[in-house]
């Protein structure tokens, strides 16, 4: 049987305590402040965080940094965020960078079946338009002069497929440029803010519960009997371990440069890419102290 010091018991029960309250709290906040895909996520890193802070509390499985693993978990979720960070165009300054087309407004969305899924656009001439960026926008205001002869103006490449930017009837806007633009634009606000958010929501404190565990589990080998798990032998530090150490710690400065020129430049994904640097090898560096 494995003894432990009252100290190490009562660290890791608050340890246990703080995972909780932490995981109600992010998870809460996270749902009503913003719905992500990585709130899923989410959801698995926390009960894996709180599943292993008991573990340790109550003695059980000891070299394994269960935080750590939610931490990994929360990276691999990101990738899908980022899928839509890379593929995000420059929205349109000026009416001369869309492409224009003209059609007979229809009744109704038109809808496009892949396989087993479906997705529905305002279709005009040969066009699948959409008035939304992050979310299915089929241009609801269009359907009241349905019939008419309308003209489009629209960005490629979008999200969503084609982005609608203004709507005309003759001389009137259903749709116009400057409202769409402002629209599109506080959009993609909020899906960076979303992304913020996740990353210093998650990820952050997920690093700095693996790191306490980390550090809980280097207390624990002096207290624990050699017929009870094996202790890792205390080599000396390799030129490896020295040398990656170095190349995070310098790689943690540098994502503090992009994340800080990012911002005065207001660039989000040179911003988010900073705060992915800092985060991946910040817990590198720290794991290989």
């Amino acid at each position: 049987m494995v003894f432990f010091m009252n100290k190490d018991i009562q660290f890791n029960k608050w340890l246990l305590i703080a995972s909780i309250c932490y995981a109600i709290f992010a998870l809460c906040f996270g749902y009503f402040y913003s719905f992500t895909k990585s709130f899923f996520f989410a959801i698995i890193a926390n009960i894996i965080l709180i599943i292993g802070c008991y573990h340790h509390y109550i003695g059980k499985n000891l070299t394994t940094n269960y935080a750590l693993i939610g931490f990994v978990l929360m990276f691999v979720s990101f990738a899908f965020d980022g899928v839509d960070i890379i593929h995000q165009k420059p929205l349109a300054k000026s009416k001369n960078e869309l492409i224009q087309v003209t059609g007979i407004i229809p009744n109704e969305r038109f809808m496009v079946q892949s396989g087993k899924y479906h997705d529905y656009y305002f279709r005009l001439g040969d066009e699948n338009l959409n008035c939304a960026e992050n979310t299915s926008d089929t241009c609801k205001k269009a359907y009241d002069y349905k019939g008419q002869t309308a003209t489009a103006w629209y960005q490629t490449g979008a999200k969503n497929g084609k982005l609608l930017y203004e709507l005309k009837v003759g001389n009137y806007s259903i749709y116009d440029f400057d409202s769409q633009l402002d629209f599109y634009q506080k959009q993609r606000q909020k899906f960076y803010q979303d992304i913020y958010l996740t990353l210093i929501l998650y990820h952050l404190p997920l690093l700095i519960f693996a790191l306490l565990s980390h550090y809980s589990l280097k207390r624990y080998y002096p207290n624990l009997h050699e017929d009870d798990i094996n202790i890792p032998t205390q080599n000396e530090t390799s030129l490896g371990v020295v040398l990656l150490g170095f190349i995070s710690g310098l790689s943690v400065i540098l994502g503090f440069i992009l994340l800080l020129w990012g911002k005065s430049n207001q660039n989000h994904l040179l911003s988010i890419q900073g705060l992915v640097i800092i985060l991946i090898f910040g817990a590198i560096f720290c794991f290989t102290v």
